[in-house]
C-alpha cells in the first residue's frame, strides 16, 4: 500500500486530482485508524502527518484524500478501506477484555481500596521503622514483622504499605492484629482481601466493622476471624 507524503483532509468541494483517491471512512474507522498509528508517531514523521490529518477528520466530518500511484482511482477506495482496517486489526494488541461483571467489580474493589486509603492512611516500611530500628536497612524491620504475622501489607504503585489502623496512638503494632491474621484463613486470601475485611461490615460483628473495635481489643474480632476460617472454600 502506497500513501505519499501529500496527505490532506478535503470537504470535496473541489474535484480530486487525478493522482489523487478519495478515501471516506466512518468515525469509528478513523478512530481505530488513529489509534493505531499513534503509538508509532513520535518516530514516524508520515504516520505523525497522517494520525494528525485522520484526527482532523474525524472532528470536522472531512474526508480523507490520500496521494496514490499512476492509474490509481476511485474503484481502488474500497480495496484500499480493507487493506488499512485490516492494518489497524494487526497493529491492536491482544488483550483480555473483561466481562461487564468483571469490570463494575474491579471499579467497586478499586474504589473501596481507595476509601481505606483515604480513611486510615497507611506507613511506607521506612516510616513503619521509624524511631523503632537502627537497622541501616530500614524495610527489615517492616519485612520481618510481615512474616511472623505481626502486621500485614498491601501492594500499592510497586511498594508494600502497611494501613495505619494496625498501630496504636503510640506507634506501637496492636497485639490484636496478630491474634486475628492468624485466625483468618490467609492462605486462602489476598493481602488485599485481608485489609478490607477489617473494614467492612461484618455480620459476625452485628454489622460493625473489625476496624472499629480495634481499640477495646474485643474478643469478638478474633472469633469473627475464626469463622470465616471455617467456611468451606469457594
Amino acid at each position: 500500500m502506497f500513501v505519499s507524503n501529500k496527505a490532506y483532509l478535503t470537504n470535496l468541494t473541489s474535484a480530486p486530482t487525478d493522482r489523487e483517491l478519495v478515501l471516506s471512512l466512518d468515525a469509528e474507522e478513523l478512530s481505530r485508524l488513529e489509534a493505531a498509528l499513534t503509538p508509532i508517531a513520535d518516530t514516524s514523521p508520515a504516520a505523525a502527518r497522517l494520525a494528525s490529518a485522520i484526527h482532523r477528520a474525524s472532528e470536522n466530518g472531512h474526508v480523507l484524500v490520500l496521494g496514490a500511484t499512476e492509474g490509481w482511482g476511485p474503484a481502488d477506495a474500497d480495496d484500499l478501506r480493507n487493506r488499512i482496517l485490516e492494518l489497524v486489526e494487526r497493529m491492536v494488541p491482544d488483550l483480555e477484555i473483561p466481562s461487564d461483571a468483571a469490570a463494575v467489580l474491579s471499579r467497586r474493589n478499586a474504589k473501596r481500596r481507595a476509601e481505606l486509603l483515604q480513611e486510615f492512611g497507611a506507613l511506607t516500611a521506612e516510616q513503619v521503622a521509624e524511631e523503632r530500628s537502627r537497622a541501616a536497612n530500614r524495610h527489615a524491620l517492616a519485612a520481618r514483622w510481615r512474616k511472623e504475622g505481626k502486621l500485614f501489607g498491601v501492594s500499592y504503585r510497586g511498594q508494600t504499605i502497611y494501613p495505619a489502623f494496625q498501630f496504636d496512638q503510640d506507634g506501637r503494632v496492636r497485639p490484636l492484629i496478630a491474634e486475628v491474621l492468624k485466625a483468618l484463613p490467609r492462605d486462602q486470601m489476598t493481602d488485599w482481601e485481608v485489609a478490607l475485611w477489617w473494614t467492612s461490615a461484618n455480620g459476625w460483628l452485628a454489622g460493625r466493622r473489625p476496624v472499629d473495635l480495634l481499640d477495646t481489643g474485643h474478643p469478638s474480632v478474633i472469633e469473627a476471624a475464626r469463622k470465616l476460617a471455617e467456611l468451606p472454600p469457594l
